[in-house]
């Protein structure tokens, strides 16, 4: 989806549609979009959403993706909580959080984000403070990723 002008639900994409998407997959978002579907194929190895300003916890949906191994959050969640369960992100090497204005909080499971190599993140404000086992991840540089 690319250039979206006005705020979609994805709901509408069916998860049948979805469960054609081949081992490798990446997928991009651009634009507003309402609510992520709560089903993606597990295929899906690299995401990009941008520009979308979710309010809904984006973490809790993607977390779930078994094979995701790079995640860029573009001006993608307007919430103030993001919460990381624990067994998620189970793949996730790469996490790139960039303009996500209104974070405070980033709550991460023990057993979260365990093979994680590289994080990005960039114009939080208002962001207390990182999880403490995130801070000895090697810090990315932009374009890492697309």
């Amino acid at each position: 989806m690319f250039d979206i002008s006005k705020s979609y639900s994805l709901n509408n994409i069916s998860s049948l549609a979805l469960s054609h998407c081949r081992v490798g997959m990446k997928l991009r978002f651009e634009g507003v979009i309402e609510k992520l579907p709560h089903l993606f194929p597990n295929s899906i190895t690299m995401m990009l959403i941008w520009k979308s300003r979710l309010t809904e916890d984006l973490m809790l949906i993607l977390g779930m993706l078994s094979n995701l191994k790079n995640l860029d959050l573009i001006s993608s969640y307007a919430g103030k909580e993001i919460m990381c369960n624990d067994n998620s992100f189970s793949q996730l090497e790469f996490l790139q959080l960039e303009d996500p204005r209104n974070l405070e909080r980033w709550y991460l499971g023990t057993s979260v984000m365990s093979l994680i190599k590289g994080l990005g993140i960039h114009y939080c404000p208002n962001l207390k403070e990182i999880p403490e086992r995130t801070k000895d991840v090697e810090l990315l540089k932009r374009n890492y990723m697309w």
